[in-house]
């Protein structure tokens, strides 16, 4: 299933009670993320990208992945480098899921918008995806 997203983002800034202001960003997702702690040889799927995407574990029986983006996305509007995603206040909020009942995620242990961390039951070449709304 591949999801699209419209660009460019609108956010709604409030001002005052009754009155409001919408405010344009144009949004770059990015690439696949370069992937760490996923056993020997993973993959990630080449249309990943900051906001959703698939990795396939590597053999070894590895126990949870780290994705990291090239570009991290910043919190404060107008900090973040050229054609990084921006956003306001908090980390993300991501899910991760196994495609198989034998690639269950446990825990996701970091998603700070530079990386998304997760745990799971040791197995090989397990195959799970990754979808972040808000990164």
């Amino acid at each position: 299933m591949r999801l699209r997203f419209a660009l460019p983002l609108v956010a709604l800034a409030l001002l005052a009670p009754g009155s409001a202001r919408a405010q344009s960003a144009t949004a770059t997702v990015g690439g696949p993320p370069a992937l760490s702690g996923c056993g020997t040889s993973p993959s990630v799927s080449g249309s990943s990208n900051a906001i959703y995407g698939t990795v396939t574990e590597g053999t070894g029986s590895p126990t949870g992945c780290t994705l990291t983006w090239q570009t991290a996305p910043s919190n404060q509007p107008g900090a973040a480098p050229a054609g990084a995603l921006t956003r306001q206040n908090a980390a993300p909020t991501c899910l991760v899921t196994g495609r198989t009942s034998t690639d269950l995620v446990t825990a996701i242990t970091t998603a700070n918008g530079t990386t998304l961390t997760w745990t799971n039951a040791a197995t090989n070449s397990g195959v799970y995806d990754y979808f972040c709304p808000t990164m």
